[in-house]
């Protein structure tokens, strides 16, 4: 199993030095010099930009925000992030630049730890990185197709039902806990005259079975990521040209022969040992999967609220390869498209308030060639299809989309501040191995709703549940589950 890279307690202490920091920087913005405490101080002009910006908010000067939240989802389990959002701003041309810092921790192993940033620049010119690492001892592989036996996976899972490598040669005749009297014994026993009994074969029971295949769909992963990427507006168009780099350092653990912490029987084979996919050879040596990436996209929402938009269009074409000379252990190659549309309801009533009402929709389509290995394949799930499990369905080809509605029913107080929404939404979507299998028949559909909180328009902490017609998704994460972008 992975091992946990901090804890709970250093989420505190990140947190706890990041309010210090912050407090620092707004006691030093806040004292005035001695040149400023003989000026006599004029009120602010609300209708002048300048002179409605805070302290600490000046030209130029760095802007700290703090903030911890409980965090987790169905798939990764419960625990607690801390994020730290560094920004900057200029009046003078030469860009603004956001830094976002994030470490997170669940009771299921998870640990999550990343920095991203962004610097624009005047004359359309932005520019992007991230760094992270992550450790998840309980990540998801469900084998390839569209349609799958969900009742069946959870009866597994939970040692209701026996995997194929533990299906006992005699079925049951008495069903237990611990262990279970097999027909073959039930037979003997009524059969000899003298009560002896020639066959003493117990079948395992329910508990037995789900410490053996509790993790029959799960690996465990540890990766190193890091990303880089240009984006240029083309003039005063909506018209937006990128190029980027993501290199990804990847270890995996089939966690067959494992045992969990209070287990007494260890893991039989997992479905990923079984078949072995691309990307097996991760389980033996570390493997790197690096591409590079262009695309091109039409992008008319508010630049100030490009993360929580409520107006505008964004579509796009992406394609991304990788290979021997992107220094990548797989040859293979991506193209996605999406188009997101986003309409502010009813202004005329709700903006008086400071409130909203936001109807947005999504679709989108990729396919993948070649031997793409199967810890970077992205199928329907999750973010993707908020109703099942991440990844639930894979496959060369997905399709998919969604409605959602949502309403800003507690404005923010002042500038700058948190705001609280509602939101629903449906989604919907299919895989298959070619185009030519997506049709009308086959799609998977889920709905459900949630809570967001909006953090100076410009950043978005969301509790989605979802439910489809097998399974339950919850997550709380940072940003919008709906601003599917790969």
């Amino acid at each position: 199993m992975p091992p946990q890279l901090f804890n709970y307690r250093s989420l505190l202490l990140l947190f706890a030095l990041a309010l210090l920091s912050r407090a620092t920087l707004q006691a030093q913005t806040a004292a005035p010099t001695q040149d400023e405490g003989a000026t006599q101080q004029t009120a602010p002009d609300p209708g002048n930009a300048k002179d409605s910006k805070q302290a600490g908010d000046a030209d130029g000067d760095w802007q700290i925000f703090p903030f911890a939240l409980p965090f987790g989802s169905s798939d990764i389990g419960n625990g607690a992030v801390a994020n730290l959002i560094l920004s900057s701003k200029t009046d003078d041309g030469r860009g603004d630049n956001t830094v976002f810092v994030s470490g997170a921790a669940t009771d299921l192993g998870l640990n999550v730890l990343f920095t991203q940033g962004t610097h624009r620049r005047a004359g359309g010119w932005t520019y992007q990185w991230k760094l992270g690492v992550i450790a998840n001892p309980q990540a998801q592989y469900f084998s390839r197709g569209n349609f799958q036996n969900l009742p069946e996976i959870e009866d597994h899972q939970e040692g209701r039902k026996a995997i194929p490598a533990n299906r006992p040669e005699s079925p049951d005749a008495l069903r237990g806990r611990e262990g279970s009297i097999n027909a073959n014994y039930v037979q003997d026993f009524l059969q000899t005259r003298d009560g002896t009994v020639q066959s003493t074969e117990i079948n395992p029971g329910q508990e037995v079975l789900r410490q053996k295949q509790n993790r029959y769909y799960n690996f465990g992963v540890r990766r190193q990521v890091a990303e880089a990427a240009i984006i240029k507006r083309l003039g005063d168009t909506p018209l937006n040209i990128s190029l980027s780099f993501a290199g990804a350092r990847t270890q995996i653990d089939p966690l067959g022969g494992d045992r969990e912490r209070g287990e007494f029987f260890t893991n039989s084979p997992t479905l990923l040992e079984l078949e072995r996919p691309v990307g097996f050879d991760a389980s033996r040596d570390t493997v790197y999967s690096n591409a590079l990436s262009a695309g091109v996209e039409f992008n008319t929402l508010p630049e100030e609220r490009d993360s929580h938009p409520n107006s505008g269009v964004r579509s796009g074409l992406r394609y991304e390869g990788a290979g021997e000379s992107t220094g990548s252990h797989y040859t293979y190659g991506r193209l996605f498209a999406y188009h997101h549309h986003y309409l502010e309801l009813f202004d005329d009533f709700f903006q008086p308030g400071g409130r909203e009402l936001v109807f947005a929709h999504r679709l989108f389509a990729g396919q993948t060639f070649e031997d793409i290995p199967f810890f970077e394949d992205r199928g329907l799930g999750g973010s993707r299809l908020r109703g099942y499990a991440g990844n639930q369905f894979v496959d060369r080809v997905t399709v998919g989309g969604g409605v959602e509605l949502r309403f800003t029913a507690f404005p923010s107080a002042k500038p700058g501040g948190i705001a609280v929404g509602f939101l629903v939404f449906g989604d919907a979507g299919r895989v298959g191995a070619t185009p030519r299998e997506i049709d009308s028949r086959g799609w998977h559909h889920a709905a459900g709703g949630g809570v967001d909180v909006i953090i100076a328009e410009r950043f978005a902490v969301e509790f989605v549940a979802g439910a489809s017609r097998f399974e339950q998704f919850f997550t709380l994460t940072i940003g919008h589950t709906f601003a599917l972008r790969d």
